[in-house]
């Protein structure tokens, strides 16, 4: 009867640890899952300082403003081209940033009119690099990138107002 109660008893312990730690294991998957699913967001920016010609005594800025939000490879955001007398250039965009280089797709209105075009970027800890250059309209309408007339600017990391 001893023997009984005891096979019972040790049985039951083994049963429970493994419960304990499937329990854990299922826990661990599930701060993983958080983890992957956390958004950080990330805000650049580039100020340029000049002389209009016909008036060398002012100094004017030219600012370019890079801002996105992270999900994994996913991101989402904005880029806007603020020329101190030109238009603007502002584009919303959706896409991958995997190992510091990301590509996406922007909608954007400049000069008065809307169109697609691809935005090519690098992310490093304190800077974003953001391709520019000669572009030509594809089968699909979207603006790409010649990639032998690419030119870079890049922006310095500041904190993100809120």
């Amino acid at each position: 009867m001893k023997n009984i109660i005891m096979s019972l008893s040790m049985l039951l312990l083994v049963a429970c640890k493994g419960k304990e730690q499937n329990e854990a294991a299922n826990e661990n998957a599930d701060n993983a899952a958080i983890a992957e699913n956390i958004i950080e967001k990330y805000c650049f920016l580039k100020v340029s300082p000049y002389s209009p010609e016909y008036n060398k005594d002012r100094v004017v800025n030219d600012s370019i403003v890079f801002e996105f939000e992270r999900e994994g490879d996913s991101v989402y955001g904005v880029l806007k081209w603020l020329p101190y007398e030109k238009d603007t250039k502002r584009s919303t965009f959706r896409g991958v940033l995997k190992d510091g280089k990301g590509t996406a797709i922007a909608e954007t209105m400049a000069e008065g009119m809307d169109y697609k075009e691809e935005l090519h970027f690098t992310v490093e800890e304190n800077s974003a690099s953001i391709k520019y250059g000669a572009m030509q309209q594809d089968e699909e309408s979207i603006w790409r990138y010649d990639k032998s007339e690419t030119s870079e600017q890049v922006l310095e990391k500041v904190d993100c107002k809120e």
